[in-house]
């Protein structure tokens, strides 16, 4: 279980600092226009993507450490575990990919950092459209 929080602990915290960041860095992409929006929402899209590949990587990891597994077709190849963390992070839920042991706590912990993260990610264009649309009229 220590390894398990440990891991959870390491992606929770660089995920939401790298996604501070990146945030920072599109909000001001924002400003200049539709292609910095389109560039926003490119460098958003990439973020995200690396995120879930950190989570997907930490399964592998925690698979290969012995602090549990998947339930279901074993072995699953490295895009099974990659699926499953885009349907975890994304609170989806959908999935015949079920974490075993301690990877549950890693899967619980993917999926509340994915909710903030996608939130924060909303947050942020929102606010620029509505600010753009109060502008406009």
């Amino acid at each position: 279980m220590v390894i398990a929080v440990a891991l959870s602990t390491v992606l929770f915290l660089g995920t939401l600092a790298g996604h501070h960041a990146t945030m920072v860095r599109a909000g001001s992409l924002l400003q200049r226009g539709p292609l910095g929006f389109m560039a926003a929402c490119g460098c958003i899209g990439l973020l995200h993507i690396a995120e879930v590949g950190a989570y997907a990587g930490a399964f592998g990891l925690g698979q290969r450490l012995g602090i549990g597994g998947f339930a279901g077709t074993e072995p699953l190849s490295a895009m099974d575990i990659f699926d499953f963390s885009v349907v975890n992070f994304t609170t989806l839920g959908l999935g015949s990919t079920v974490p075993t042991r301690h990877l549950r706590f890693l899967a619980g912990m993917e999926a509340f950092n994915g909710f903030l993260c996608i939130s924060m990610s909303a947050s942020l264009l929102f606010q620029h459209t509505a600010a753009r649309l109060n502008r406009a009229s």
